[in-house]
């Protein structure tokens, strides 16, 4: 199975539809909001996929299509569960705004990411969000209050080489550079110290 045509009249696609199929791309149709789990799982050859009205992605979604290099989130989109894209070949991540939490491993090894693009609506970043992805070059914060851990021991760019990495950060509409590795550390003490206080 590598070519797909999917009829504009489709309103759902289930879990597990075409995993582990040689499919290389597809256009999911405007009816269909959801995208749920494992459906694309494994899918290597995947390189192209189209959507417009998407709200969810499901877990392990798109987990290990290594031939996705690039995806167009649509504005609608509100919610990717954890792993969803992770070990894919994504090269650069826009998030739209209105979403607003990063689940676990989201992106976990993708070793071609270089560039991520977070919205002002940005309030949660889960564990191993971003976890090897030992490529990352650029991460842009739009949010005026820096995304949050919901646990002490949570962290988003484990194995992640910060110090080759440029935090681009916005405050009062403009846009500072930072030493990602810098800010990391002292926002991580910040957070254990603030948990400390509250015992």
């Amino acid at each position: 199975l590598q070519i797909v045509s999917l009829p504009s009249t489709l309103e759902k696609i289930g879990m597990f539809a075409f995993t582990q199929t040689a499919i290389k791309s597809i256009n999911i149709p405007d009816k269909v909001t959801r995208i749920e789990e494992a459906t694309f799982l494994m899918c290597q050859n995947l390189s192209s996929i189209t959507m417009k009205n998407v709200t969810f992605i499901g877990n392990n979604a798109f987990t290990q299509c290594t031939n996705l290099s690039q995806i167009d989130f649509p504005k609608s989109l509100v919610t990717i569960e954890h792993n969803a894209f992770s070990d894919t070949g994504i090269q650069q991540v826009e998030l739209p705004n209105g979403f607003t939490e990063l689940s676990d491993n989201l992106f976990m090894g993708c070793t071609k990411l270089e560039k991520v693009i977070l919205p002002a609506s940005l309030k949660f970043m889960n564990d191993g969000c971003f976890s090897g992805c030992e490529q990352l070059k650029d991460i842009y914060i739009y949010a005026q209050t820096p995304p949050s851990y919901r646990d002490i021991y949570d962290d988003a760019f484990r194995d992640v080489l910060l110090d080759n990495c440029v935090l681009h950060i916005s405050l009062d509409g403009h846009t500072q550079e930072l030493n990602a590795h810098r800010v990391h550390s002292s926002y991580q003490q910040e957070i254990i110290l603030n948990n400390i206080n509250h015992i």
